[in-house]
């Protein structure tokens, strides 16, 4: 019973920091409403994984608030433009050419983000290799056509 009010009250402290989130325009509350969210992410997440696991949701939002300041604005905007202009191509059709397109969009935004964190030549290759393989399975779901995806055999 403690745990469940407990976790009603980690429910409305998240409702209260995604409001804030969604609210402010200063960084530097936005960067504190963040962490303080990923505080009731891991009091949620700690009721079905062990501590130690829900500590990493907990460290790792904490480090992505002192991440996020080093990332300049137009890079942010540009990356989450591509992120959801690709979630929408994703939600908007059915078609294997289109969906390989929102795909590529979504990991073009994610590398996009993901390239102010790190800078290593090996998650820049390992990021290519991503890419020609989905462009490979949207070749393929291309030549291949519906009626040899849906065969049994």
């Amino acid at each position: 019973m403690f745990f469940e009010i407990v976790s009603w009250a980690a429910v409305a402290f998240l409702m209260i920091t995604s409001a804030g989130l969604l609210l402010t325009r200063d960084w530097r509350w936005s960067l504190g409403l963040l962490a303080a969210q990923y505080l009731g992410v891991f009091w949620l997440v700690r009721m079905h994984w062990p501590i130690s696991m829900a500590a990493v949701k907990l460290v790792t939002g904490w480090m992505l608030a002192t991440i996020l300041p080093g990332i300049g604005l137009a890079e942010v905007a540009g990356s989450l433009l591509l992120l959801g202009m690709g979630l929408l191509h994703l939600g908007m059709t059915i078609q294997p050419l289109r969906v390989i397109i929102g795909l590529l969009t979504i990991l073009a935004g994610f590398e996009m983000l993901y390239a102010a964190v790190e800078t290593s030549t090996l998650v820049a290759a390992l990021l290519a290799v991503i890419n020609l393989g989905l462009a490979l399975v949207g070749s393929y779901l291309l030549t291949a056509g519906p009626e040899k995806i849906g065969e049994n055999g």
